[in-house]
């Protein structure tokens, strides 16, 4: 969203809904920091015309240091607070329109590595399908395609929240995804090894069982 070209008269926001931001002051008539799990930080605002307003929004930088009375800079967009200023500090408010590319972005890597993963998964069992040395390989490519899709589902909440951060989502992906891999390589690994220590234990049953019918 853009500026609004010129301020309408009077002190107060657009009456409509405008698809331009606009600047204004406000008072703090109270604050809400929640305590409980689910609830949202607020403060309410009372705008020159006395009329009221909320800006949710995290504690920090702003909200957690507000107290009645104080004033603050709100910025309009649609009829809703997208964003507050106080004491040289900005954050954006949880109304503040989407990033769509950011969005976009987050949504090819919730969708895309784990898709081409469980179809090579797929495919890899399609064409080997009468090999079992392959099976740990392929169970473990498909365990990792379902990690992957809830690496990409989480990793947004765990990088911020509310918010909407690419940079931040793409490096707690990355930790989440790495632990998935080992993971599953370490699967790989001990399976492997549960298998020719079976293929051993075999062998010198066998070799054992032998010499017995020689003797």
């Amino acid at each position: 969203a853009t500026r609004c070209p010129s301020a309408p008269p009077g002190p107060s926001a657009p009456s409509q809904a405008a698809d331009c931001l606009w600047t204004q002051e406000f008072t703090v008539t109270g604050v809400r920091l929640s305590k409980k799990r689910g609830e949202t930080d607020r403060a309410y605002l009372t705008d020159a015309n006395g009329d009221r307003w909320t800006a949710d929004a995290d504690k920090d930088p702003i909200l957690a240091g507000l107290d009645e009375g104080d004033r603050i800079t709100g910025t309009i967009w649609r009829g809703e607070i997208t964003e507050i200023s106080a004491d040289g500090d900005t954050q954006r408010t949880y109304d503040a329109p989407a990033d769509m590319g950011t969005r976009a972005f987050i949504g090819a890597l919730i969708v895309i590595p784990p898709g081409m993963l469980a179809v090579t998964a797929g495919l890899w069992r399609l064409v080997c399908i009468r090999r079992p040395d392959t099976a740990p390989g392929i169970v473990a490519a498909q365990g990792l395609a379902i990690a992957l899709f809830m690496t990409g589902l989480f990793s947004p909440i765990f990088a911020a929240g509310e918010q909407e951060d690419f940079s931040n989502t793409l490096i707690a992906w990355l930790v989440m995804a790495a632990i998935a891999f080992a993971v599953a390589i370490g699967y790989v690994s001990h399976e492997r090894s549960r298998k020719a220590e079976k293929a051993r234990a075999a062998e010198e049953t066998e070799a054992a069982a032998t010499k017995a019918r020689s003797v």
